[in-house]
């Protein structure tokens, strides 16, 4: 489906913006739909918020619904950037119309149905590792959190096996989790994880903190640990296995991507130290 038209796009952007008093708005056609979110919270951008509640409230149609061009009313940051990269297609800024004509929409023949903002999914969890527990076994524990496998799913249907535990300077464990994208892209378990604590604590995460996860992050998961952190590149990420994907290729957590250059705002975060590879005993074989 061809994307709006620039001028009714930046009337549909005016029209919303005035109807929810909301100046952080992502809106997709499909169809005589135009779907549209507002930004949930600082760290929950309007993209996100879309991708996000389309994929959970309508997962049969969300990977055509996608594939239109998002536009949004904000610069997206490196999290909203990588979840276009993980389950869309491509991302427009567009401006507001100052003056835009009353019953544009109507006249279009268009509607508008407004996305929220969907909750992670929760784990009931196996035994916690020591406070002062090493790397490896960190990730021994986030792989004890991958289930079994749904072998009456179809392939693409199935969750991809990764695990993830954010881990606080102390040791605490602070949120743990496992894929869930087997119905929805978005839900990596590095981001169950990180959303989960978020929406319990309402806390961007401390310099020192640490996330084991079992498979390398992609682009969406190394923008929020970026954008969760109170310090930006503080938090440093521990992982088992490489992803040779495209995805994981030159996140913000790679010093020297085009993505840190671009979202580094002092020389400290420019130079941070990005994720570290943890060799797998044998004995976890």
């Amino acid at each position: 489906m061809p994307p709006l038209a620039a001028e009714l796009a930046s009337e549909v952007a005016a029209l919303l913006a005035a109807e929810t008093g909301s100046a952080d708005l992502a809106f997709v056609r499909q169809r005589d739909t135009v779907y549209f979110s507002r930004r949930a919270d600082e760290l929950r951008s309007a993209p996100v918020v879309l991708i996000q509640g389309i994929c959970a409230a309508l997962p049969r149609d969300a990977h055509f619904i996608l594939r239109n061009q998002i536009l949004a009313t904000r610069e997206p940051g490196p999290f909203a950037l990588g979840m276009v990269k993980v389950a869309a297609k491509r991302l427009r800024v567009v401006a507001p119309a100052a003056a835009p004509r009353p019953g544009a929409l109507e006249a279009a023949g268009l509607r508008c149905r407004e996305v929220l903002s969907a909750e992670p999914p929760l784990l009931s969890l196996p035994s916690v590792p020591d406070a002062g527990a090493p790397a490896t076994e960190w990730l021994r524990f986030s792989r004890s959190l991958i289930g079994p496998v749904d072998e009456e799913r179809p392939l693409h249907a199935r969750d991809r096996r990764v695990g993830a535990a954010l881990v606080a300077p102390s040791g605490e464990l602070l949120a743990a989790a496992a894929n869930t994208n087997g119905a929805d892209r978005t839900r990596h378990a590095e981001l169950n994880a990180l959303l989960a604590h978020w929406q319990r604590r309402r806390e961007r995460l401390p310099r020192g903190a640490r996330l084991y996860v079992t498979l390398r992050p992609c682009r969406m998961c190394a923008g929020l640990v970026w954008e969760l952190a109170a310090a930006p590149g503080s938090v440093l990420v521990h992982f088992e296995e490489d992803d040779p994907g495209p995805a994981a290729r030159e996140t913000i957590l790679h010093p020297g991507s085009a993505l840190r250059r671009r979202f580094a705002r002092s020389a400290d975060e420019l130079a941070a130290p990005g994720c570290f590879q943890v060799s797998r005993p044998a004995v976890l074989a």
